[in-house]
This record gives C-alpha cells, sequence and structure tokens, in this order.
C-alpha cells in the first residue's frame, strides 16, 4: 500500500462529519479479483461496524501461450497448435501468421478460433508460426517452431560408427571389422 488519505468535512452546526479516505496502490493482473474494504467503527454504531467491499477488475495485456499436441510431428500426421491468450478484457479472436505472413495452405491449415490444425503435414510446413492476441490495453504474442520429422527416422536408429568398419541396421545392429582393434557403436535417437 502506499498511500492513505484521510479528509474530514463538518457541517455548518457542527452536528454532522463525513470523513473520506483514499486508499492509492499501484495494481497489476494478480490484483484482478482481489477485494478490497473499507471498516468504519464509530460508537454510535452499536458495536457494530459498517464493511464497504469492492472487488477489484483490473485489465491487463494479453498472456499467450502456444500448446501442441503432437512433440515429435512426422510427415502425414496432423497438429494442433493451441493459443492459450489471458488478458482482461478477454483477447478475442486471436491472429495466426506463418514466417511473418498469412496461412499458405488454407486447405489444410485450419483455424477455428484459437485453434490452428494442420493435416497431411510435410516439410514445407516447417516454419516459426505465431500467434497474436491483442484488447484494448495492449497486444502480446508468442511463436512455436515447427519441424516436421520425416517418418523412417523413428523406424531406425541413427548409428555414428568407427572408421574402417561395416554396419549392418537391423533390429539390432552388428559390427564387423577388418583389423585387430575393437570397434564400438554409438546409438542415438
Amino acid at each position: 500500500l502506499s498511500d492513505v488519505k484521510y479528509l474530514k468535512e463538518e457541517d455548518a452546526n457542527r452536528k454532522t462529519f463525513t470523513v473520506s479516505s483514499t486508499l492509492d496502490f499501484l495494481a497489476d493482473r494478480n490484483d484482478d479479483g482481489a477485494v478490497v474494504s473499507c471498516r468504519v467503527d464509530h460508537e454510535s454504531l452499536n458495536s457494530t461496524p459498517q464493511i464497504a467491499m469492492q472487488v477489484l477488475e483490473i485489465h491487463y495485456t494479453p498472456l499467450v501461450k502456444i500448446i501442441s499436441s503432437n512433440s515429435w510431428p512426422e510427415e502425414g500426421q496432423s497438429i494442433i497448435l493451441t493459443c492459450e491468450s489471458k488478458g482482461k478484457p478477454l483477447p478475442e479472436p486471436v491472429l495466426w501468421t506463418k514466417d511473418g505472413g498469412e496461412l499458405p495452405d488454407p486447405e489444410r491449415m485450419v483455424v477455428n478460433g484459437r485453434v490452428l490444425s494442420i493435416s497431411f503435414l510435410n516439410k514445407t510446413d516447417n516454419g516459426t508460426y505465431r500467434c497474436e492476441a491483442k484488447n484494448p490495453i495492449g497486444r502480446n504474442s508468442t511463436e512455436y517452431v515447427l519441424i516436421v520429422h520425416d517418418v523412417f527416422n523413428t523406424l531406425l536408429p541413427t548409428t555414428v560408427i568407427p572408421s574402417l568398419t561395416t554396419a549392418t541396421v537391423t533390429t539390432t545392429v552388428a559390427l564387423t571389422t577388418s583389423t585387430t582393434t575393437s570397434a564400438t557403436a554409438i546409438s542415438t535417437r
């Protein structure tokens, strides 16, 4: 609380007094919905204080984040990107863009409210998708980088093979070498 001010006024016959109090403070989005109360205690109230309450309604710029339905999207699959935005007033609608421009394929890239659905993913869908939300207080945006992976990359492990060796990759890895030194295979995914 930064400042509380009191003002006392009395009428001409000095029988009625009006006391006004002002509470000044810097509010932020976390104060939205908070209750502020003013309590009056006086002997004329017969030990029952009067309390006035006010619910704070704080307007603020949107907070934005993108939620993906698929953490490893592959060619041929679909992905759903959801733009979660919170602000007051509620930001409606949101704007989706790809690489700084319009969505290039409206047949496969469908926007329904806050949701962007992309069907039959392919490498041309790789890029930066942006969701922008705005309200009368301001605007905010966030980005999601989509990388569409090859389908076969998930079927076979990536194998690093030392020089002078040959490898046969199936469901298991077999190594042969023409030297007398030992060979090591490192499998990563």
